[in-house]
């Protein structure tokens, strides 16, 4: 008999213990006034919200998903609003520096970064010195970002859209369209005419 099985009960005892520690997890959040977590949304351990009180917020709705590993990054002003039942896969980075809106109903698997700035380097002197531009992020509902995909500042994603696994998408996209590559280019509508 195999002593590493997992019986029915030892599943539910699991099941209500993740709930129980993101409950907690939440509430905690939710105690920072920069930050709101929405009611049934679950967030496991190792997740970083980081704001600064008075000049940046992050806003997550109800029933999305916070895996581990993902880093909500908005300490140089901006906003980062998730809508509800969305999900971040493990290592998501999303920075929210120009601000980044997440509609309802996303997925977003592991490895994605959504980046919300981008450094000048069109002075001279060291590119560090030279500071950002600021355009934001906007990604519209019932979109489907596959794995290690990296969203630049000043895209909008369309509703309904698909990113390939391994995209980096510098510029907007048409909405229920498939988008792949390098960068990012239009592989097909989604759905037939017939379907709209």
């Amino acid at each position: 008999m195999d002593t590493h099985m997992l019986t029915g009960i030892d599943v539910r005892c699991t099941m209500y213990r993740r709930r129980l520690m993101s409950l907690l997890r939440r509430a905690v959040h939710n105690m920072r006034p920069t930050v709101s977590i929405g009611r049934g949304t679950l967030i496991d351990g190792d997740v970083t919200i980081r704001t600064v009180l008075g000049a940046s917020s992050v806003s997550v709705g109800e029933n999305c998903e916070i895996r581990k590993g993902v880093m909500l990054i908005n300490d140089c002003g901006g906003h980062i609003t998730i809508g509800n039942n969305t999900s971040q896969n493990p290592y998501t980075m999303v920075y929210g520096h120009g601000g980044v809106t997440i509609g309802n109903g996303v997925r977003i698997a592991a490895h994605t970064m959504i980046v919300a700035f981008n450094h000048r380097f069109d002075g001279p002197g060291e590119i560090r010195l030279q500071g950002f531009t600021l355009k934001g992020i906007r990604i519209e509902d019932d979109v489907w970002i596959g794995g290690g995909v990296k969203i630049l500042d000043g895209v909008t994603v369309g509703r309904g859209c698909v990113i390939a696994a391994g995209s980096v998408v510098t510029k907007s996209t048409e909405p229920y369209s498939v988008y792949g590559g390098v960068p990012a280019r239009l592989i097909k509508p989604r759905m037939s005419e017939h379907c709209n």
